[in-house]
């Protein structure tokens, strides 16, 4: 059964890091294998609200991932439709996920746009999960 989002340490007890073992070429499977995953975190998280309405996938600062995930996002995930915003987000807290990349400016500060909001935070800056958002991914042999 998929675990409700909650944020400040009641059942969402921290940051997440993902590790990935591939030889990446150039950084097109990178985003690929991203595109993929954020896809199916939304198959596991439950967030408040209307069950009907669109989840919204923010994706700043990435916008190679922003294209491939606007692909993958074609049919719904549990029966509700997807829909992909690229570019820094005006209001932060209206995404479900919000992908922030890195040439996205001030991380600092979009995470706390959302720091009250049921937003699923992912990013594969190095020390993500330390400044606050939920999922880290990294690569093997790569620092986290």
């Amino acid at each position: 059964m998929p675990t409700p989002l909650r944020r400040g340490g009641r059942w969402l007890a921290g940051g997440l890091l993902l590790g990935c073992s591939l030889a990446v070429a150039g950084g097109e499977l990178e985003a690929k294998v991203q595109a993929a995953f954020l896809f199916n975190f939304t198959k596991f998280v439950e967030w408040p609200g209307d069950a009907d309405a669109p989840l919204t996938l923010c994706v700043s600062g990435a916008e190679n991932l922003g294209r491939l995930l606007a692909e993958v996002v074609s049919r719904p995930s549990k029966g509700r439709a997807l829909k992909v915003e690229v570019g820094r987000p005006a209001e932060p807290s209206r995404c479900q996920v919000l992908y922030i990349g890195a040439e996205s400016p001030r991380v600092g500060e979009l995470l706390e746009g959302c720091r009250d909001a049921p937003v699923l935070t992912v990013s594969d800056l190095p020390d993500f999960v330390r400044q606050g958002g939920i999922i880290g991914f990294f690569f093997a042999g790569q620092p986290g």
